[in-house]
Order: C-alpha cells, then sequence, then structure tokens
C-alpha cells in the first residue's frame, strides 16, 4: 500500500509539473502571439505610412511635371515672341536704312 502510495504520489508529482510546464509554455505562446501582434500592427502602419509618402511623392512629381511643362511653355513662347521682334526689329532697321538711303 505505501508503495502504491508512493507510485501515486509520484505520478501525481509529474503530472503537475507537466501541467505547470504546459502552463508556462501556454503563457510563452500567449506573450509570443501578443508580441507578434504588434509587430505585425507596426509593420502595417509602416506599409500605410510608406503607401502615402509615395502618394505625395508621386502626386508632387505630377505636379512638378505640369509646373515643368507650362514653364518649358511659356519659355518657348518667350523665345518665339523674342524672335519675332527681333526679325521686326531688323526688318524696321533695314526700311529706315532704305529711308536714309533715298534721302
Amino acid at each position: 500500500l505505501e508503495s502504491s502510495m508512493d507510485s501515486t504520489a509520484e505520478a501525481l508529482s509529474r503530472c503537475r509539473q507537466e501541467f505547470s510546464d504546459a502552463s508556462e509554455a501556454e503563457g510563452e505562446a500567449a506573450r509570443r502571439a501578443v508580441s507578434e501582434e504588434e509587430t505585425c500592427q507596426r509593420l502595417q502602419t509602416s506599409l500605410e505610412n510608406s503607401e502615402f509618402a509615395a502618394e505625395n511623392v508621386r502626386r508632387e512629381l505630377e505636379e512638378n511635371e505640369d509646373c515643368s511643362g507650362k514653364a518649358l511653355s511659356l519659355c518657348r513662347q518667350e523665345l518665339l515672341d523674342a524672335s519675332e521682334a527681333e526679325g521686326e526689329a531688323a526688318r524696321r532697321a533695314g526700311s529706315e536704312e532704305e529711308n536714309c538711303q533715298r534721302l
């Protein structure tokens, strides 16, 4: 009977230890799961921030392209206007020179 009680006590002790080990493992697994969830949330937030920043950069590039295109168009127009003004000035100078030679 005493031997049987010792065996039962040992079995009970092992059972308690296994339960304790399982509880610790379960707690550790829960902590890791929470940590992984937090990491996932941080990564998700970081991804959203990156996407938002990329969209802002894309929008700014489009605006800059529009501005650059408009500036280039204005520059071409100014060059054309200057060229026309130069041609007109040359015609007037030629006309005035002809008038001077006639006089």
